[in-house]
């Protein structure tokens, strides 16, 4: 009797594997370049061709750099669970520091950002009661420190995922 090829192993190291070298570490310097040329990747193949081995391999060698938070989502577990443990962990150990080291004004200028959807500059000063050079200097560290982005001239926005919630919750006005 032939044995099926296609067994399901869920990334377990199949009997013969074909390395992915240079796919690999491709993906793996896109995602740990200072700049990252990309941020998301689609993988996909016929069942059986190493997909999910594929995957974990990238996850475990992400999982060793300690600058890296791995998070498996299991496809029929609860993703709202997976959400809430999330963000809790980017709370306790991301966002606290962060909001620990900002200045008082830095924090006025990103509650500015995080109350106004339209992400406007000027819409956003007129929020806070701020000058333009004064948020203009704010903005700029703000960008200096990977927590706000120019998305075109005269908007801006945050790039955390969930800090404007963050923001909004620890604000102290």
């Amino acid at each position: 009797m032939k044995r099926n090829p296609y067994t399901i192993t869920f990334g377990r190291e199949p009997a013969q594997s074909i390395p992915r070298l240079e796919e690999s570490e491709t993906i793996l310097r896109d995602f740990t370049d200072e700049v990252p040329s990309q941020q998301v990747y689609i993988v996909t193949g016929v069942r059986g061709c190493g997909k999910t081995v594929f995957m974990t391999e990238i996850a475990n060698t992400l999982k060793a750099d300690l600058d890296w938070v791995v998070v498996e989502v299991n496809s029929q577990g609860d993703m709202q669970k997976t959400e809430e443990d999330v963000r809790q962990y980017l709370e306790e150990y991301v966002y606290d520091k962060i909001w620990s080291e900002l200045s008082r004004e830095d924090k006025r200028a990103l509650y500015g950002i995080a109350v106004c959807p339209s992400g406007k500059v000027g819409d956003i000063r007129e929020q806070i009661g701020m000058s333009t050079n004064t948020f203009s200097t704010y903005r700029n560290r703000l960008i200096k420190k990977g927590l706000v982005e120019k998305q075109e001239r005269g908007y801006v926005t945050l790039i955390l995922p969930a800090f404007d919630e963050y923001i909004l919750e620890n604000m102290e006005m």
